[in-house]
């Protein structure tokens, strides 16, 4: 599969995720800003947007450098769009596993440039799938640890 420039309503849905939490949760602790030491909030998400949507354009450009923006595939082909991102406070929430998809979606999209390894994106997507896999409904609810596989299968 190749890699393409993820929509504007991926990027809406992943920073609502990350300032409101997932549609499904029963509580949403928030994610840790660990740069600034404190919780992400609404103040963050034009940043968060425009980043994580960048590094996807820049991650697309590096694996077709020969491609202008406009020729990129996906569903955004214009980075000023990305430079300018301004999140809608009427964004709709999405599921926990919805936003843990999604997440895996823009960090497979976004793994091609050579400073994905270490950049904040990156971070922030595995700490968002891993945030909306502990409000997935029943985790609360499942046991932490198991000696009984019978226990499993009967839940």
């Amino acid at each position: 599969m190749s890699a393409w420039v993820v929509s504007r309503a991926h990027i809406d849905a992943l920073v609502a995720t990350i300032v409101y939490g997932p549609s499904d949760a029963k509580s949403w602790g928030g994610l840790w800003n660990s740069d600034q030491k404190r919780l992400y909030d609404a103040s963050d998400a034009d940043e968060l947007g425009r980043e994580l949507w960048l590094t996807c354009f820049e991650s697309v450009q590096h694996r077709y450098p020969d491609n202008q923006p406009s020729e990129l595939p996906g569903h955004g082909h214009d980075p000023a769009e990305a430079e300018t991102y301004r999140f809608p406070l009427a964004t709709v929430k999405i599921p926990a596993v919805w936003a843990i998809k999604q997440c895996h979606c823009l960090r497979y999209q976004s793994c091609e440039h050579p400073g994905w390894g270490d950049s904040r994106s990156k971070r922030l997507l595995c700490d968002l799938a891993d945030s909306c896999t502990d409000a997935l409904p029943g985790y609360d609810e499942a046991p932490w640890g198991l000696d009984d596989p019978v226990e499993a299968a009967t839940a």
